[in-house]
């Protein structure tokens, strides 16, 4: 194994240790140690951040994935208000029957919050384009616990996983988590790791199938009708079932893009 740099073994050594607090210090197994080591000696001058990121990918990737909860944000918005084609002989520009006195965006934009798992789609909620804390803990309450509930039963606990937005990590937020940390557990996730969510994809899928035109039901049941349309398939499942191999290649590429 290549030597790391002193500093840099010092410095994780010390992020590591545990800080005095109440109750048990905890401990980093030493497999977990192991792998900070290897990640180091590969990589010596890391952040510490980049450490812990490490530590998290490795000790995720044997996680049974299939009861985890993945959750995100997704905007559907049409794209009709670009400019129309018009024929019109020339010097008609101004004639009244090529002129449009009022032009109205025929734009349609459509938030929705949903959570997914290997069992399929969960359930999906219309929210406000612009979510705030508040509204993302009623949404916590009223929507994830009692549909989840449905398809894992009390007493399973709850992992979930979400990006780092300001509205997931506001501290009313925390503080809620806290509050349900029995039955609800936030896995740490990466900064700005979109192609680890396997709902990403989901949504991706959910995006193709929204561009199509000349839908003849109205815009939200279009997006309904498309989330239960993955409802029963293997879709989801097979999502879940790369997520040891994302994690690895994250791992691989020393947390560059991967394909996914």
């Amino acid at each position: 194994m290549a030597e790391a740099s002193i500093e840099t073994r010092a410095k994780v050594v010390t992020l590591w240790e545990p800080k005095p607090r109440s109750g048990a210090p905890k401990k980093i197994s030493p497999q977990d140690g192991n792998t900070v080591l290897d990640y180091v000696a590969q990589n010596p001058f890391a952040a510490s951040t980049k450490v812990i990121e490490a530590l998290h990918l490795n000790s995720n990737i044997n996680r049974d994935w299939d009861s985890v909860i993945f959750t995100d944000e997704k905007v559907f918005s049409t794209s009709q208000d670009t400019r129309k084609l018009i024929w019109r002989p020339n010097n008609t520009r101004l004639d009244p029957r090529n002129v449009v006195t009022i032009r109205q965006s025929s734009r349609i934009t459509l938030a929705y919050w949903g959570w997914m798992s290997s069992a399929g789609p969960g359930e999906l909620t219309c929210i406000g384009t612009r979510l705030n804390a508040v509204e993302y803990i009623r949404i916590l309450e009223d929507v994830l616990l009692p549909s989840v509930g449905i398809v894992y039963p009390p007493p399973h606990r709850i992992t979930l996983v979400q990006d780092n937005s300001a509205v997931h990590t506001a501290a009313v937020v925390q503080e809620w988590f806290q509050q349900h940390q029995e039955d609800t557990e936030v896995l740490p996730w990466p900064a700005k790791s979109p192609e680890l969510n396997p709902i990403e994809n989901l949504w991706a899928a959910m995006g193709r199938m929204w561009e199509l035109r000349d839908v003849p039901v109205p815009r939200n049941r279009h997006v309904t009708g498309i989330w239960e349309h993955f409802r029963g398939h293997e879709t989801c499942a097979n999502l879940l079932a790369s997520m040891p191999r994302r994690l690895q290649e994250v791992i691989d590429t020393n947390g560059y893009w991967t394909h996914y």
